[in-house]
């Protein structure tokens, strides 16, 4: 899940900016409940 924030991440970064970027730091994420494989994910 993680993996998936950060690339999401990368590629607004890269579009708006129009260049190569790096994740510099993460934190603060919390899950609050399991996600089942194959289930949906969602954003509150």
């Amino acid at each position: 899940m993680l993996e998936w924030i950060d690339k999401a991440g990368y590629a607004a970064v890269a579009r708006w900016s129009g260049t190569y970027a790096v994740t510099a730091y993460v934190g603060n994420v919390r899950f609050t409940r399991p996600v089942e494989v194959g289930g949906g994910a969602t954003r509150d």
